[in-house]
C-alpha cells in the first residue's frame, strides 16, 4: 500500500503482485478537514497511513503488506506495539468519563491484542 498526503488530501493505493507485476486494485482518497490542514508534513502523512489502513482493512487483515510513504520519518511508526494518542484507534482507547460506573452487556475488547493473535505486525 503506497499513501500521500498533500496540503489539502491524503490518498492511498492498494496494490498486489500478479505474475510478477505490481498491479493496482483499489484507490482511497479525502479532503483534510480545516484542523488536519492544520497539521505538520509529518503529521499529514501520519494521517494518510492511518485512514488508508482504516479505509481497507477489511483487505488486509489476515495479510502481510508493505507500506510505503515518502515521509522519512514515518519510519519509527514500526516501533509501536500499542500506540497511544493520536495514533491509537478509537477501539483501543480506555473507556471514556462518562462511560466510568455504567455495567455494559458487551464485553471489552481490545483490537491491538486481538490483532495480534491473527497477523503479524505489518512490514514497514
Amino acid at each position: 500500500m503506497d499513501t500521500d498526503a498533500s496540503d489539502v488530501a491524503v490518498g492511498a493505493v492498494l496494490s498486489q503482485m500478479i505474475d510478477g507485476v505490481e498491479r493496482p486494485i483499489a484507490f482511497y482518497s479525502r479532503v483534510m478537514n480545516s484542523a488536519q490542514r492544520n497539521y505538520c508534513p509529518t503529521r499529514r502523512e501520519l494521517l494518510a497511513v492511518v485512514a488508508a489502513l482504516q479505509h481497507f482493512c477489511h483487505y488486509l487483515l489476515g495479510s502481510h503488506i508493505i507500506l510505503r510513504t515518502d515521509h522519512h520519518s514515518l519510519k519509527w511508526l514500526k516501533t509501536f506495539r500499542k500506540p497511544e494518542g493520536i495514533l491509537a484507534d478509537g477501539v483501543s482507547r480506555p473507556i471514556c468519563k462518562q462511560c466510568i460506573g455504567k455495567t455494559f452487556t458487551t464485553p471489552w475488547i481490545d483490537e491491538f491484542e486481538r490483532a495480534d493473535e491473527i497477523i503479524a505486525p505489518p512490514g514497514v
